[in-house]
């Protein structure tokens, strides 16, 4: 049975009808369009509310609990204010400086890796003053993504490898044993990257 949800899941991806791995479908409130251009500027678009805009794939894990500098489990690109900009909630700066110091180390990896100039795109904003002017208008829980040059950037396939790699690397135990599923070789996942929901319930994977 799980062999043939493997294999389903690989179909239903390359058709489009199921979202990269932990990936998760989000409707931000607030777009920021960023263009690679040096005249270009930042344009933020929103605030939209529920349907008014299309949900898309975003980067997804698991996280819960207190935030603190063993636990701090930001989003890759799409995320709230808090750590996307530092955008504290009354009386919580330093948790908001945390949550965005663990956002930009995230962005920064995720650059370096990739190469890729969308992704210098949202730090280099993220780094200028230019980013502070443009989290005035947001309030520290609204979900904020990212345009550059027309596209997301969350969409581009070395992005969707880097996070999937990610999350493989921490959420894994050093060890190596085989699959039940395939026969192949890898590392022993100790902690699911997403909760388990079906027909809308979470559950236990074994239970389903």
């Amino acid at each position: 049975m799980l062999r043939e949800l493997v294999e389903v899941a690989g179909r239903f991806q390359a058709a489009g009808q199921l979202p990269p791995v932990a990936y998760k479908p989000r409707r931000p409130r607030w777009i920021v369009n960023l263009t690679q251009r040096p005249s270009g500027g930042a344009h933020l678009e929103g605030p939209y509310q529920g349907s008014e805009i299309q949900a898309f794939p975003s980067p997804d894990r698991q996280r819960s609990g207190v935030p603190s500098e063993t636990n701090c489990k930001p989003y890759l690109l799409v995320d709230d204010a808090r750590y996307v900009f530092g955008k504290p909630e009354p009386g919580r700066e330093e948790e908001a400086q945390l949550l965005h110091r663990g956002y930009f180390a995230l962005l920064d990896e995720a650059c370096e890796v990739t190469g890729l100039a969308e992704l210098r795109a949202v730090r280099d904003f993220l780094a200028s003053p230019e980013a502070g002017l443009v989290a005035e208008h947001v309030e520290p829980r609204d979900m904020v993504a990212f345009r550059v040059d027309g596209k997301d950037p969350a969409a581009i396939p070395e992005v969707q490898r880097f996070w999937a790699g990610y999350l493989a690397n921490e959420l894994s135990l050093a060890e190596r044993a085989q699959c039940g599923v395939c026969g192949g070789e890898g590392q022993v996942l100790r902690i699911l990257p997403r909760e388990v929901v079906i027909l809308g319930q979470k559950c236990q994977i074994i239970s389903f």
